[in-house]
């Protein structure tokens, strides 16, 4: 008969034992780690801004991220149920694929790598723990899904995929008179003026001036290639706002 103390001993072995991976050589490795079967709260709220050339992505903490839990003491601490979230993005209804990643707690990323009309992206931010991701359902042109959806403006191209500068009219197909008399309505204002607009500091060094009309005169009656497109783009979008500025951040680089 085994003494109580080696009878404990033998059966804490076992025990050990049990939580062990297989082996084909049937050896024990280690402890196994339980397999989490529940994924935690999802993040909502996902907005997607279009800024010049980068689209700034926010959402709202998963309800797990710092989830509270109590010991036996009555304290209150803080145990984090999510490890971050990930950020996948599909293009014209391609299937989402990652792009990128934040730790629990930071609710929002940037994504820079946009193609200036390349298309309809739309995000997808998933919050994940060890061994699951929390995928928000979101039905299709809901206030939610146009929320993470955004169309880069394109902008104006020549034959040579050029970006063509001094077309502030945004009429015809090519840059014309009626874009000279734009830039000379605007000659002389400078940066904290009222009514100064980046798009016609065509060297961007914040003055509309005379080195702006010889940028002017490189472009002037230069064809756009995708004029129809961006017009089409204004017509949509009610303004040239979203054009103008990614064009100005363009030249200020």
């Amino acid at each position: 008969m085994l003494s109580a103390k080696k009878g404990t001993t033998v059966g804490l072995c076992a025990a050990i034992l049990c939580f062990g991976p297989v082996r084909s050589d049937g050896q024990s490795d280690g402890l196994v780690r339980a397999v989490d079967d529940i994924p935690p709260a999802p993040a909502t709220g996902l907005t997607a801004v279009f800024a010049e050339d980068n689209v700034l992505l926010t959402w709202t903490a998963s309800d797990d991220d710092n989830a509270v839990g109590t010991t036996f003491g009555g304290q209150h601490v803080y145990r984090n149920l999510v490890h971050g979230y990930r950020v996948y993005r599909s293009i014209d209804g391609s299937e989402p694929s990652r792009i990128g990643s934040t730790p629990p707690g930071i609710t929002e990323y940037t994504d820079s790598d946009i193609t200036a009309g390349g298309g309809v992206y739309v995000y997808e931010v998933r919050a994940y723990d060890a061994d699951n991701e929390a995928m928000l359902a979101i039905e299709p042109g809901s206030e939610a899904d146009l929320a993470r959806t955004v169309t880069p403006a394109p902008l104006p191209r020549d034959a040579d995929d050029n970006l063509v500068l001094g077309w502030f009219s945004y009429g015809g197909t090519r840059v014309g008179l009626d874009d000279f008399f734009l830039l000379h309505e605007n000659l002389g204002r400078q940066e904290g003026d009222d009514g100064f607009d980046p798009v016609y500091d065509l060297d961007g060094d914040g003055v509309v001036g005379f080195d702006d009309f010889f940028i002017f005169n490189d472009h002037f009656s230069t064809e756009i290639v995708n004029a129809a497109e961006v017009q089409d783009f204004i017509t949509s979008a009610g303004t040239a706002e979203a054009i103008n500025a990614a064009i100005a951040f363009r030249i200020r680089g």
